[in-house]
């Protein structure tokens, strides 16, 4: 029974510290999928058999890979390959012309996700909120004096 408690710690401890290595902080570039563009000859790439889709592409601050703590670059538009991670940079005219053809909205497909904008800022007031409540509002450890223990 010793063993079996002894291995689990073990077991539990390593895989925390595997956990510890995996934690990034700083800034990424994140690609998003707005819109698939319909599967026609002039939308497919030179290098790749993909097709092109429409990929909203913005850099960020954040933490773990999953909190966006504030957005370091605006997003705009590019073109990625279905079957790479490869984008291509296009020009704003041929970007208008493509997003005419496909009735799109553009300032739809640039606008980014409330948690995205505002996420990671609310989870770090909500963090300092509770660290502050801790220290100053938490426990009280005074006592009513008025009232007298006779033993």
């Amino acid at each position: 029974m010793k063993l079996i408690i002894f291995l689990s710690i073990i077991t539990l401890g390593m895989q925390r510290g595997l956990a510890m290595e995996k934690l990034t902080v700083g800034k990424i570039e994140k690609l998003d999928v707005v819109a698939h563009l319909p599967k026609a000859e002039n939308h497919l790439t030179a290098e790749s058999t993909g097709y092109l889709e429409l990929v909203r592409l913005h850099e960020e601050f954040n933490i773990a890979m999953i909190i966006p703590v504030w957005v370091t670059k605006e997003p705009r538009l590019v073109l990625m390959a279905s079957d790479s991670s490869r984008y291509y940079n296009v020009s704003d005219e041929q970007f208008d012309a493509l997003i005419a053809a496909n009735h799109l909205n553009k300032d739809k497909l640039l606008s980014l996700p409330l948690y995205t904008r505002l996420g990671g800022k609310a989870i770090i007031v909500v963090l300092i909120g509770f660290i502050l409540y801790g220290m100053v509002g938490g426990c009280s450890s005074t006592r009513d004096r008025s009232t007298k223990q006779e033993f």
